[in-house]
């Protein structure tokens, strides 16, 4: 991977770095200069790798979701009425009060972020 190698080839160059000022190939003020200025690459570096990795890591979940979205559309849509597979599916509870009226806990807010999804039911 890009930033890996790139991260891998700072902390190399600082490594060599002190291997020069250890072996007397450079001083004391140009050591702590340039261990200054690798440390500030390895640094901005650092935190573009970070914003990447967030970056991928947030398309890869949104690829993950539209998947689920999809898989659940196409039983959604193959079925032509609830079966114990969609209601499996798409309920997380029903509640059955006295007074005749059920309340339907939809699991859709896990598979479709959007609350509109949220609604009782009254027989």
């Amino acid at each position: 991977m890009k930033y890996e190698r790139q991260l891998n080839e700072q902390r190399n160059k600082k490594r060599e770095l002190y291997e020069r000022y250890v072996g007397r190939e450079i001083n004391t003020e140009e050591y702590l200069q340039l261990k200054t200025d690798a440390d500030t690459a390895y640094g901005q570096l650092e935190q573009s790798y970070a914003a990447w990795k967030k970056h991928t890591d947030q398309v890869t979940t949104q690829q993950v979701l539209g998947n689920k979205v999809l898989e659940v559309a196409e039983k959604i849509s193959s079925e032509p009425t609830l079966t114990v597979t969609l209601a499996d599916l798409l309920i997380d509870k029903v509640f059955v009060y006295p007074d005749n009226q059920v309340e339907v806990e939809w699991k859709a807010s896990e598979i479709f972020p959007l609350t509109f999804f949220s609604f009782s039911l009254t027989y």
